[in-house]
């Protein structure tokens, strides 16, 4: 309904109040009874996020012949070099009136077995070449001083945007450290071209401190999928699966409290 085309004016009309009343896309939800609640956070890190050190020149150079298919090469090289260098934006992801959303969903969280917090970026990974959490170095320390402080159980950070699949993870089974599992994309990957194949192969490959193993990232078209087991020591698998639905990477968390075990904030992307 959000971004659907229409003639509706009262589809338009309840658009327009939506967005009166609240700016952004964040929402929350909560699946399953009481001794099996699961808590799905989805952050919107696109409609307050402050511009990166250096900003995305794809905009300035959509339409241009050959410089526009060359303005994300470009981008990704300015900001593989500013993150090499430690040079981070000092300006905002979420924005305050998300920040304090979000505040209050961890808190309704505390009694969830579960809590997934979706963000379209990833968080954990140290490649400075993408767009993640990383270049906003303030940011990304807020959003984990805030999962610290309210240490719901059995977190787990899901992304994508990438165009490859990874696992940002002190090891491959964690109860409370800092997990992430990224997912991208079904239709398209860095395998789908030769050039993109060819130029960040190496650079996944180069990257690999967030991750429990060096090698636990895919480039092929592939998608996730969460499972759960609801033994005597609950369990969320997480996992990403190639399109003819083989799983290629997996990551497992239990439920504990977010920090109560393994590093919250420290090996995973550094």
């Amino acid at each position: 309904e959000l971004f659907a085309k229409t003639d509706d004016a009262a589809l338009h009309a309840r658009r327009l109040a939506r967005y009166a009343a609240r700016r952004g896309v964040y929402a929350s939800h909560a699946f399953g009874p009481p001794e099996k609640r699961v808590a799905v956070i989805l952050l919107d890190t696109r409609s307050f996020r402050g511009a990166y050190r250096f900003p995305s020149l794809g905009a300035a150079a959509r339409g241009v012949p050959v410089l526009g298919k060359l303005a994300p090469l470009a981008a990704a090289a300015l900001r593989g070099v500013a993150g090499m260098c430690g040079v981070g934006s000092p300006e905002d992801v979420l924005g305050e009136a998300q920040w304090a959303w979000l505040e209050t969903q961890l808190a309704e969280a505390a009694s969830a077995r579960f809590v997934v917090v979706a963000s379209s970026v990833q968080v954990l990974t140290s490649n400075p070449a993408f767009e993640s959490w990383r270049h906003f170095p303030a940011a990304k320390a807020r959003l984990l001083e805030a999962l610290r402080r309210h240490a719901p159980s059995g977190v787990l950070l899901l992304s994508g945007d990438v165009h490859h699949a990874d696992v940002s993870a002190d090891s491959a089974t964690t109860c409370g450290g800092a997990v992430e599992v990224t997912s991208s994309g079904l239709t398209h990957s860095l395998a789908s071209s030769k050039k993109t194949k060819l130029l960040f192969g190496p650079l996944l490959a180069t990257f690999t401190s967030h991750r429990p193993a060096p090698d636990a990232f895919y480039v092929g078209e592939n998608y996730g999928e969460l499972a759960f087991a609801w033994g005597a020591a609950p369990e969320m698998r997480a996992r990403v699966r190639d399109a003819a639905g083989r799983e290629v990477l997996s990551a497992t968390v239990r439920s504990c409290p977010f920090g109560g075990g393994g590093d919250a904030g420290g090996g995973a992307g550094g």
